[in-house]
């Protein structure tokens, strides 16, 4: 569950900003989105992140049926803040 946290917490960050580290991108490009001037990078990203989404939401409801603590239940709350915030849809809530 850590490793798929760490990983979606990655995803986020490249969305919110590494992306825009690539040289050849033109200064009109720093201020749109991933989307629009990358469309099948953003697609590889979202697949990538909803696959990991998926992992997560495996490893919660394990937890539950053998009722364990989830740990750090409140990075769940931040991670979807930050991809709401960045304009983009989680299925880990809303």
């Amino acid at each position: 569950m850590l490793d798929c946290r760490h990983e979606l917490d990655e995803s986020v960050g490249y969305l919110a900003e590494y992306w825009r580290d690539d040289p050849g991108l033109a200064d009109d490009d720093l201020d749109r989105s991933l989307e629009e001037v990358n469309p099948h990078a953003f697609h590889e990203e979202s697949a990538l992140r909803q696959k990991l989404e998926e992992e997560y939401l495996r490893y919660h409801r394990e937890l539950r049926a053998q009722h364990h603590a989830i740990p750090d239940p409140g990075w769940r709350s931040a991670y979807v803040e930050e991809i709401y915030e960045l304009g983009y849809r989680t299925l880990l809530g809303d």
